[in-house]
């Protein structure tokens, strides 16, 4: 799949590549893929340029959640370690 390289393009896969790696690997070329439809659906019509910046707002906030995801699940994972009596993972 080859796309047009425009500097939204660039951004939006450089915002992607900060997604933990397993999201990454198993959405991140499907969400690629969506950008793109929509961003050359937008561009076409009478809104230009008012779509892209929610998006990337949205993918920035979407980031910052699956990292705390990340970190939540590690915290829960030691508690409960801890509570059966074994050493927590480093």
């Amino acid at each position: 799949m080859r796309h047009g390289t425009t500097i939204i393009s660039k951004l939006y896969k450089k915002l992607l590549g900060f997604y933990p790696q397993e999201f990454k690997e198993q959405l991140g070329e499907s969400m690629e893929q969506k950008f793109h439809d929509l961003y050359n659906e937008q561009k076409r019509g009478p809104a230009r340029g008012f779509v892209v910046l929610p998006l990337l707002t949205e993918k920035a906030i979407g980031i910052a959640q699956e990292h705390l995801l990340l970190l939540m699940e590690g915290d829960v994972m030691k508690t409960i370690l801890a509570k059966h009596g074994q050493p927590s993972p480093a």
